[in-house]
């Protein structure tokens, strides 16, 4: 039975993130129906039920399309992708080729069946559709008929294009609530015709017959750019006049208007501006405001309470619009991503209904201070609603096209109640793309459409929510933190979070007594040492510490204490290691204040930045950590030794970090050289690493410049360099290293000029908004940062014109403050550095454009937003190192050309791809060498262990940091390639080469013989992994051959087994042309390349069968772009397979084409 006495009001702050189990258990009395109640509820549900069956078996309305076609389906989600898309695109090209793309991915005989006459005719039409499409002469056919169906489709979606319009096309059956739906307002330019389009349908309303009390629904996200948590300031200065503006137009002509639920991490910002519409003098003594609560929030009662609260104080009614909710998927995903400490929404469907029923009888509960409107598309909510009344005032409300038929059905059985529709009103071609995508993105059954597809079909019965939920009271995913393969991540901030966010800003001050020394670890005692002040690179005034650089004799110790203790260290259990890493963590999550601090004072981020990066440097550790133990057991192959990391300034805690976990887990002894910049973040992270338990001969902190770096490189008692920064002074390492009598590793990861490219099927809004945070986060000082965006003529201007409007919002000054979007460059030079560089384009005819708002003070080396029009890729130079972004405009038969332009920069750390055609992303990630490929995303932000990180060709040497492989490098004689499924082309490469290698004597014959088969059943080539990571997001590792890889055996026996190594990691075999090898060069073709000298040609690596000499060393070391890697077989006189092929990591938003299917099922 239902509690009859009233509970506790719910508080707001307690509910956001509370436990689902005892949140549901404390909605149950609430929403329990008594027994008269249930008894009344039996009574209708059975005949309406099967009435709703039966008009959904034979119906042709949208609920029986999306029926037919069903979301979790590769049908369905194909037919919505073209409903998204098909309408906007400009050209008729990309139109066929989405259109064949998408016909022939699906499987259109494969459906349930249906009665409906609209699903059986579009099922018929598309399959014939899939066969004509691949004649030239019906493709206009099919386009005209496909484009005709989605108008067709624009009329269940869409009550009308102009309110004038959809006035006259009211039914006076119902009431309605009109808005002007679509994407956030992303400029200033989206606010004010959003602003003018409620103005004109409240004016409408007014002049017009409304006799049903019609009202509107306001968006608040449309009003302003930037509406968000962290801009609450520029929210409550601009938003908040012109919302004023518009209710008091509502109240002059005494017209209903309610404000749209959105996103949780937005609730508290529209809580504070209702608050303030409620205390508004001039709109006192007037009941027409509204709000719309989402009962799958777990704040959703607690809201209520605080409107009632409210409501009362003021003596006020207020409308209060029910909902379940629009946002599940994109609220999990977002939890995830930013690690919340729980989720905002419940996981269970069931549990969300609870609650609507919960929030549903305490707004009955007080007709003195709200009126209820409860939207819903469920015929069991709706009868427990109408039991629960008891004759108590409300109103139901419902979707436009997705809820009238249950509405309909109610007065036959003696319901009388005022359903109210909600209404969308704008033009088709961008409005039904946006609810379209607002299906394909929240796919799972809380999604605001898709309660009609699970909800209304079960009998009655089985409905109940309590029951359900009684049964099953845990939610069904696990917390935000935890990934699917178990994994933790380092916990992260909900911008939403007041309490959160105000305990953040005070840990944020510094004062002179929190002043660091950065020094070597150990001190030579006969050394004088120079010492410097580090300044904030934002306020050159603020003195944060000192860094002592050390003395020759200084390094010279360090080096010699690593020597010493490095075989202890690589003796001590890989089990140990990886506890020790763990600790790492730990202490790196203890100390979140202070390093947080530093790096918004000392690197200059700001607070997202920062937070970002201290949760990478944590995730790092915990990976190496988990990877070594599965990988190694016990004992792993034999470190390298002692190692140098050399990091850089703009990732001075997780790339230092990462670095220095990965060579300690490998068994290495380390020699840590931080930038110049931010040697205090170094300081703090070798202190956490020593408190816990790392000795410290085996982490030594060396602070300096450039020459601290090139004194370790040149030194022969360091095995290998760890290296992040620019190619000129990875060359220079190189070169050092080249110098040792020994085989020396480098791993360096070296930057680039990273692309973007999209065709005119991309989403134009959520291009631009993955195009500003590539190329403007952190101030554009990211190695992955986009510099060259890409677009198809078509559709340039107005793209143009958007992004310089949405870069016009960014806000430019302090990083300590919220609201700051960029912070400064890390130093004056950094800030000459690139106007020389934009100076330069400029004269080369090639003018760059600023954009931005400035806050404050703004210090020497602070840099705006820049814009540069180029007609070329390789206008663009390599050394701009900032907030700088060139467009390229391409025509699309020009395709092919740019991505040549393109791929021949030699660049390949990231690269993005926005389209809706996946034969256009496949012909991008084909002709595009990188590292990194993001689909319908943003390209910054690999996460750890989701999206390994590195570049191929001039942007690195691999592996990637965050990847499985970067440990192995990091040993001697190590390959982690294992057996598995053989690709095509490699078995058929294997049996060339075993008829080959049976024309040898019998014993090179059985030698090369084992070899091809252990490297064709070991290579990676055509395999690929699936990465863990957060839902609505496909994270994969492939694997590509290098290229060109020289062979350099000075025997014909040698050169056969690199050769096969070669050819079976898909590379290109290029060797010296000698007579003996003819029948192999023949039969092989274009996989070898017999020259005079392979070095004369570019290379990617160089096999050796033995230890090279220094001066052969010095001359791959001395070469232009690429750094040559050179491998040697292992004693057993294997290759290392993982160093003859690249990873390729590809991130896709599959929620731009169709959700997530698993948490749609996970839901239930």
């Amino acid at each position: 039975m239902p509690s009859t006495a009233p509970t506790a009001p719910f508080d707001l702050t307690l509910s956001h993130f509370a436990d689902e189990t005892q949140l549901v258990r404390r909605l149950l009395p609430l929403a329990r129906l008594s027994t008269e109640e249930d008894t009344l509820l039996q009574r209708y549900a059975p005949l309406i039920t099967d009435q709703l069956r039966e008009q959904r078996r034979h119906g042709n309305g949208i609920d029986a399309l999306l029926s037919g076609f069903p979301l979790g389906s590769d049908a369905g989600r194909a037919l919505l992708t073209l409903a998204e898309a098909l309408l906007r695109i400009p050209d008729t090209a990309t139109c066929d080729r989405l259109i064949t793309d998408l016909l022939h991915a699906a499987d259109w005989k494969r459906l349930a069946h249906s009665d409906s006459t609209l699903v059986r005719l579009a099922r018929w039409t598309l399959e014939h559709a899939r066969h004509w499409s691949e004649r030239e002469s019906t493709e206009p056919l099919v386009r005209l008929g496909l484009r005709a169906a989605m108008r067709e489709l624009e009329r269940h979606f869409v009550m009308a294009e102009h309110i004038d319009e959809a006035l006259a096309r009211r039914n006076p059956a119902f009431a309605y609530s009109f808005d002007m739906l679509g994407e956030a307002a992303q400029t200033q330019a989206d606010a004010d015709r959003y602003d003018a389009a409620y103005r004109q349908a409240l004016l409408a309303l007014a002049n017009g017959h409304n006799p049903g009390g019609d009202s509107v629904s306001i968006k608040l996200s449309a009003l302003h750019p930037r509406y968000e948590p962290r801009q609450a300031e520029r929210v409550h200065a601009e938003l908040w006049p012109r919302l004023l503006a518009l209710v008091q137009l509502a109240r002059q002509h005494d017209l209903p208007i309610t404000i749209d639920a959105e996103e949780s991490e937005r609730l508290t910002l529209a809580l504070s501006l209702f608050k303030r519409l409620l205390a508004e003098p001039t709109l006192a003594e007037w009941d027409g405001l509204g709000i719309a609560v989402q009962a799958y929030q777990k704040r959703a009662l607690a809201q209520i309470d605080w409107l009632i609260e409210r409501a009362r104080s003021h003596k006020r009614v207020i409308s209060v619009r029910l909902v379940k909710g629009a946002y599940w998927d994109s609220e999990i995903k977002q939890a995830q991503v930013e690690g919340w400490p729980d989720y905002p929404v419940f996981t269970r469907k069931s549990h969300t209904d609870v609650c609507f029923l919960a929030c549903a009888r305490r707004l009955l509960d007080a007709p003195d201070a709200v009126y209820p409107q409860f939207a819903t598309h469920n015929a069991y909510t709706a009868l427990a609603i109408h039991a629960m009344a008891a004759g108590r005032p409300f109103e139901f409300q419902c979707l436009y096209g997705m809820g009238e038929a249950l509405y309909a059905l109610l007065p036959g059985h003696g319901l009388h109640y005022r359903c109210r529709i909600y209404a969308p009103v704008g033009e088709y071609a961008t409005l039904l793309p946006y609810l379209i995508r607002r299906l394909l993105e929240n796919g799972a059954n809380n999604a605001f459409v898709h309660q009609l597809l699970a909800d209304d079909e079960p009998a009655s019965a089985t409905c109940d929510p309590v029951a359900d939920t009684l049964m099953h009271p845990e939610p069904t995913l696990a917390r935000p933190l935890v990934r699917v393969d178990g994994s933790i991540h380092a916990p992260g901030i909900c911008w939403g979070d007041d309490p959160a966010i105000h305990a953040l800003r005070r840990t944020l001050g510094f004062a002179s007594t929190d002043t660091l020394t950065a020094a070597p670890t150990h001190q030579a005692s006969s050394a004088t040492r120079n010492g410097r002040p580090v300044y904030s690179p934002f306020r050159p005034e603020l003195c944060l510490g000192h860094a002592i650089n050390p003395a020759d004799a200084d390094i010279d110790l360090a080096l010699n204490r690593a020597r010493a203790v490095a075989p202890a260290w690589a003796a001590t259990p890989v089990s140990e290691r990886a506890a020790l890493l763990e600790a790492i963590a730990d202490a790196l999550l203890a100390r979140r204040d202070q390093l947080l601090r530093h790096l918004v004072h000392e690197a200059g981020k700001t607070l997202a930045d920062a937070l970002a990066e201290w949760r990478e440097a944590i995730d790092l550790c915990r990976y190496y950590a988990a990877v070594a133990r599965h990988d190694w057991i016990e004992q792993g192959p034999s470190p390298l030794g002692p190692v140098a990391v050399i990091s850089p300034w703009n990732f001075p805690l997780a790339i230092f970090t990462g670095q220095i976990a990965a060579a300690l887990v490998a068994g290495n002894p380390v020699l840590a050289k931080p930038a110049e910049q931010t040697p205090l973040i170094a300081a703090l992270i070798v202190d956490a690493c020593h408190a816990a338990g790392i000795d410290r001969d085996v982490l030594q902190l060396l602070p300096g410049d450039g020459q601290v770096g090139a004194l370790l490189s040149a030194d022969a008692r360091i095995a290998g360099v760890l290296f992040t920064g620019s190619l000129a002074t990875a060359h220079a390492i190189g070169r050092n290293l080249a110098s040792h009598e020994h085989l020396s590793t480098l791993i360096a990861e070296t930057g680039g000029i990273n692309t973007m490219i999209a065709d005119t099927s991309a989403l134009p809004e959520h291009l631009i908004r993955d195009a500003i945070t590539s190329a403007f986060n952190s101030a554009g000082q990211r190695c992955s940062a986009l510099r060259l965006l890409c677009l198809p003529q078509a559709t340039v201007p107005a793209l143009i014109a958007r992004l310089r409007a949405a870069m016009a919002e960014l806000r430019l000054g302090d990083p300590a403050a919220l609201g700051t979007d960029l912070g400064p460059l890390i130093s004056i030079d950094a800030n000459t550095q690139m106007h020389t560089a934009t100076s330069a384009l400029h004269r080369a005819g090639y003018p760059g454009h600023q954009y931005g708002q400035l806050e404050g003070f703004i210090p020497e080396n602070m840099a705006a937003p820049t814009l540069i029009e180029v007609d070329r890729p390789d206008a663009l130079p390599s050394d701009i190192f900032g907030p700088v972004l060139a467009v390229l405009p391409y025509a699309p038969e020009n395709l092919d050309a740019v991505l040549r332009g393109v791929n021949t920069l030699g660049y390949g750390l990231t690269l993005a791809i926005h389209s809706r055609c996946p034969s256009f992303i496949d012909t991008v990630i084909e002709r595009v060498q990188v590292g990194n490929v993001y689909v319908n995303r943003n390209q910054i932000g690999a996460v750890v262990g989701s999206q390994p990180f590195g570049g191929r060709r001039l942007s690195g040497t691999g592996p990637k940091a965050g990847g499985p492989w970067l440990i192995w490098r990091l040993t001697q004689h190590g390959d982690p390639c294992h057996a598995g499924p053989i690709d095509a082309t490699t078995q058929t490469l294997a049996a060339t080469l075993r008829e080959l290698a049976n024309q040898c004597d019998a014993d090179e014959a059985a030698v090369l013989l084992g070899l091809i088969d252990d490297y064709a059943a070991r290579s990676p080539i055509g395999r690929s992994r699936a990465l863990p990571g957060p839902t609505g997001e496909h994270n994969t590792l492939g694997y590509q051959p290098r290229g060109a890889i020289a062979c350099m055996a000075s025997s014909i026996g040698a050169l056969r087994q690199q050769l096969v190594v070669a050819i079976l990691t898909g590379n290109t075999a290029v060797l010296a042309d000698t007579a003996e090898l003819g029948v192999w060069y023949r039969a092989l073709g274009a996989c070898c390349h017999p020259v005079p000298d392979p070095l004369a040609l570019p290379i990617a690596a160089c096999l050796c069968v033995t230890q090279p000499s220094v001066a052969f060393k010095q001359q791959l070391a001395r070469r232009d772009g690429p750094i040559v890697d050179i491998i040697m077989p292992t004693p057993q006189g294997h290759y290392p397979l993982y160093r003859l092929v690249s990873e390729l990591a590809v991130s896709v938003n599959t929620a731009a084409a169709g959700g997530n299917a698993d948490l749609l099922a996970a839901s239930e």
